[in-house]
């Protein structure tokens, strides 16, 4: 019951938020549409390190300045 009384008071205040702050966020449906090769390529699961490349490529394009990955390259990808 308190936790629903202190959302409801805490929408009252505004939260600081980071303008310079992006965030890209891979879901189930991300990987399905790489997948069914919706941008124009596929792979599976474990993504060849081109497809970073070109979403890095697209961050640093849009201002990036840092950004990190917390992904696992562990493996050597398997040639397509």
């Amino acid at each position: 019951m308190t936790f629903d009384w202190r959302a409801r008071k805490a929408q009252g205040y505004p939260s600081p938020y980071a303008p310079n702050l992006g965030f890209v966020f891979i879901n189930n449906d991300t990987i399905e549409r790489v997948l069914s090769g919706d941008f124009g390529y596929k792979a599976g699961l474990y993504w060849p390190r081109h497809i970073y490349g070109r979403m890095l490529r697209e961050l640093s394009t849009q201002g990036a300045r840092t950004v990190g990955f917390d992904i696992i390259f562990g493996e050597v990808a398997p040639s397509a």
